[in-house]
């Protein structure tokens, strides 16, 4: 069960969720050009899995920088972390465009509706991946980047457990002086005088 708490602490924490939110704007400012650039070519050609691939590409070349210097603030290689963007992404526009072609041949949904339902279909899956996969903390860091709130949980953990203690020691006292008269001579015994 603490573990199971531990990971949503680390899900919910403060870092994460702006990492998550400025992700979605990332991925929105991108998104417009991708759609963008995918309308002005389906009604140019009427090609729907050129239009995106093309597409998908320029939105990802934006999405990359963007995710890299401001999101996941990764300071891996450039080429390295590059390389294993392409990879990700050349899989998810190949499943995509599968998708996409499914939904307006299939389906029969139109060509600039059926876009942004693929997309939001793949769009949990890309942050997944880029943050675990393409612009992952090195060891190092995450451990340095314990959740802030893992560590005030575990010092209002043990805030709670010293005001238990000092609770306790409390009642002690107060039972220790209970046996003891307002003269200082222990209750049923004789003083000393």
């Amino acid at each position: 069960m603490d573990d199971q708490n531990s990971r949503k602490t680390k899900l919910l924490s403060k870092k994460n969720i702006w990492e998550a939110v400025r992700f979605s704007a990332s991925s929105f400012v991108s998104y417009l050009m991708d759609y963008g650039v995918y309308t002005l070519l389906v009604l140019l050609t009427g090609q729907v899995v050129m239009s995106n691939v093309i597409s998908r590409t320029v939105g990802s070349t934006i999405n990359f920088f963007i995710n890299r210097f401001i999101v996941f603030k990764n300071k891996d290689s450039l080429w390295k972390a590059a390389l294993k963007f392409a990879v990700l992404q050349a899989c998810i526009v190949f499943c995509n465009s599968m998708v996409l072609r499914f939904f307006v041949e299939t389906l029969g949904i139109h060509k600039l509706l059926a876009k942004p339902m693929v997309d939001m279909i793949f769009f949990g899956l890309n942050f997944l991946f880029q943050r675990t996969v393409v612009f992952r903390r090195k060891k190092a860091e995450a451990r340095a980047g314990v959740s802030a709130a893992a560590v005030q949980e575990r010092a209002s953990s043990q805030a709670g457990q010293q005001e238990d203690t000092a609770a306790e020691a409390g009642t002690q006292t107060v039972g220790i002086r209970e046996d003891v008269s307002r003269d200082g001579v222990p209750e049923g015994g004789q003083s000393d005088e």
